[in-house]
């Protein structure tokens, strides 16, 4: 019995979409291009140090990255036991 080729990949993402909070979203997105994702969206300024990109990874997931120091305040007021120093967050 002959194998079967793999399904072609969609030609939309189609997958779960996940957003993350990173340190430096252009150091992120350089390295999920390295690892195979394909831009989805390019670097765009939303307001005062709020940064966003998206990739799709080859599985056709979306992941958004942001870096977004309001986030990071609502984070730290949210955990005032130190929570999101522990999560990997430092409050700003």
């Amino acid at each position: 019995m002959p194998a079967t080729p793999p399904a072609p990949l969609p030609d939309a993402p189609g997958g779960a979409v996940l957003n993350w909070h990173v340190d430096d979203v252009r150091v992120a997105l350089t390295r999920l291009l390295e690892l195979g994702a394909m831009m989805r969206e390019e670097l765009r300024e939303r307001g005062e140090g709020f940064t966003t990109a998206a990739v799709v990874d080859p599985f056709g997931n979306v992941l958004d990255v942001m870096t977004n120091p309001h986030y990071l305040q609502v984070l730290a007021d949210a955990t005032p036991d130190g929570e999101a120093d522990r999560a990997g967050h430092p409050a700003p």
